[in-house]
C-alpha cells in the first residue's frame, strides 16, 4: 500500500496529488483542469502499450478473456452505476481521451516548491521497485528534468467532500531502449466495494518517449452490485 490508511491504499499518492492541485493559483489550476467530472478509471487502463487518442477501457474490456451471460452484464451494470455516480459523459471522456502532447500546466510554469511536490508524488510510485531500477527512472525527472512534465486533473478539489478525482503527469523521457523494447510499465490497482465502496488505481508508464503516470480514486456512497 501507498498509504497508511486500511481503505485507501494509495493514500499517498491521493494526498500529494491533491495537495499539489490545490496549490496552483486560479490560472493553474485552470489550465490544469481538463473535466470536473473524472473517468471511472484509469485512461491508460491496464494496456502494454497507449497511444494517442486512448480512452478508459470499459469495465468488462480489461480482461483478457471475454465474460458471457449474467457476469458480463454484472460488469456492465457495475460500469453504468459508477459513470452515473459521478455523472459522466461524452464531453468529459473526450476532455481526458490521451494525447502524445502533454496536457495540463507544465512543470515550467510551476513554483520549486510546486515542482517538488510533482517529484515526490511521482516518487510515490517508482520507489516500488528495486532501487537499481528505481534510480534509473527517477533520474529522468530529477532537478531541471521535472519542468519537461506536465500536470493534469480531473475532478473535484475539496478537501473535505472528497470524490472521484483523477490526475496524471504526462512528458517526454530520454531512455536507452532500442525501438523494438517493450515499454517499463509499472501497475497497482486495489479495490474494496463496501458499504463505503473505494476504488484505486495507479499506473507509471516510461518508454522510448512518452512518460505517463496516472492515478484515479473513486468513491460511492453505497455499495456497487
Amino acid at each position: 500500500m501507498l498509504g497508511p490508511h486500511l481503505l485507501r491504499p494509495l493514500a499517498g499518492a491521493e494526498d500529494l496529488a491533491r495537495e499539489l492541485v490545490r496549490s496552483l493559483d486560479p490560472i493553474q489550476r485552470t489550465v490544469a483542469t481538463l473535466s470536473p467530472v473524472p473517468p471511472v478509471d484509469l485512461v491508460t487502463a491496464n494496456r502494454a502499450r497507449v497511444s494517442d487518442g486512448d480512452l478508459p477501457l470499459p469495465l468488462a474490456d480489461i480482461w483478457r478473456d471475454r465474460f458471457e451471460g449474467e457476469l458480463d452484464e454484472r460488469l456492465r451494470t457495475i460500469q453504468q452505476h459508477a459513470e452515473r455516480s459521478v455523472g459522466l459523459t461524452t464531453e468529459h471522456l473526450e476532455a481526458v481521451r490521451l494525447t502524445s502532447t502533454p496536457q495540463g500546466v507544465s512543470g515550467r510554469l510551476l513554483s520549486a516548491g510546486q515542482r517538488e511536490m510533482l517529484r515526490s508524488l511521482l516518487d510515490v510510485y517508482v520507489r516500488r521497485i528495486p532501487d537499481d531500477l528505481a534510480d534509473e527512472e527517477t533520474a529522468k525527472y530529477a532537478g531541471p528534468l521535472v519542468e519537461d512534465l506536465s500536470f493534469s486533473w480531473a475532478g473535484g478539489t475539496s478537501p473535505v467532500n472528497r470524490t472521484t478525482t483523477e490526475w496524471r503527469a504526462q512528458g517526454w523521457s530520454p531512455s536507452t531502449t532500442t525501438p523494438n523494447e517493450e515499454p517499463t510499465t509499472f501497475t497497482a490497482c486495489g479495490a474494496t466495494l463496501r458499504a463505503t465502496s473505494v476504488t484505486t488505481c495507479s499506473r507509471v508508464t516510461t518508454s522510448k518517449h512518452p512518460m505517463i503516470a496516472e492515478g484515479i480514486v473513486t468513491r460511492a456512497d453505497r455499495s456497487i452490485g
